[in-house]
């Protein structure tokens, strides 16, 4: 016996659910991230990307950690690793 099960949906916002199943394999709509896509490692500072079950819509893209390397008045080098220079 074939059944046929035909359904109309209109998707307008980025937070609708929609959940179904067909055989062994669960579809479901996931919210977007709308957090930042490019961030700069600091060195007293951590980040985290609220990216947990949502999904990505650009790359990721993490900028090198800031270094500056500066004479100083003993005639030598001092080095700035993860912040910036005052």
């Amino acid at each position: 016996m074939n059944s046929c099960i035909n359904f109309i949906t209109k998707f307008n916002s980025r937070e609708n659910n929609f959940k179904t199943r067909f055989g062994s394999t669960t579809y479901a709509a996931v919210k977007v991230y709308t957090g930042e896509y490019i961030i700069t490692p600091k060195a007293d500072t951590s980040v985290v990307l609220e990216t947990k079950n949502k999904i990505m819509l650009y790359d990721l893209t993490v900028k090198e950690i800031p270094y500056y390397q500066v004479t100083n008045p003993a005639d030598g080098e001092t080095v700035y690793i993860g912040s910036e220079v005052i």
